[in-house]
């Protein structure tokens, strides 16, 4: 199973509850929690996704196509 599946994600913020008033102190700590982990997987990912954006540019700022236009007139 991948790590970005959906089943893979905390409970908690698989569904997120629309009325936090009747979850208990413990509830709303766990829910806390698993939502700052939630944040902390997404961040990660976002991370990878952006040194595979610069990886994708440089291939193509070094390609066979830049290297025409550095040297046209």
């Amino acid at each position: 199973m991948e790590p970005d599946e959906p089943l893979s994600r905390p409970a908690a913020c698989r569904q997120i509850p629309a009325v936090l008033d009747d979850m208990s102190q413990k509830d709303l700590e766990d829910h806390i929690a698993a939502l700052e982990a939630e944040i902390v997987r997404t961040r990660a990912h976002l991370a990878a996704r952006g040194g595979q954006r610069a990886q994708a540019e440089q291939l193509f700022r070094s390609g066979p196509l830049s290297r025409q236009t550095e040297n046209a007139p």
